[in-house]
């Protein structure tokens, strides 16, 4: 279930970039958030529905799966704040050293350091 609503914000955010509604650094966001909490939250719940049915069979682990896809969903959350602004500047990094390799090329006008 989990990944049906991120493939689907994920095709929103896309459609909002595309529009403009939103800058490049708030689509990486979006999309950086929503998969670190979907990988997050598959094994929370795991954990939790196992976890909860050694203790009550049928009901605990209904609320364990629950419980635990929900803080593995925010605890992937967390983890999404912290690794955005990393993949943000590593885009901007491969973004300039693509422009410098282009002007490099173009600079020279020489193929294969004839």
């Amino acid at each position: 279930m989990s990944l049906l609503f991120l493939g689907h914000d994920c095709k929103t955010a896309k459609t909002k970039l595309d529009e403009g509604k939103l800058s490049r650094e708030e689509y990486c966001e979006i999309i950086v958030k929503r998969v670190c909490g979907a990988v997050c939250s598959i094994p929370g719940f795991a954990v939790g529905f196992v976890l909860g049915g050694m203790i009550l069979p049928v009901l605990g682990a209904f609320l364990g799966g629950a419980l635990g896809g929900f803080l593995g969903k925010e605890a992937g959350g967390k983890l999404g704040e912290i690794l955005t602004p990393m993949f943000i500047e590593h885009l901007s990094d491969e973004e300039k050293n693509e422009g410098e390799i282009i002007r490099a090329d173009s600079f020279t006008g020489e193929c294969n350091g004839e």
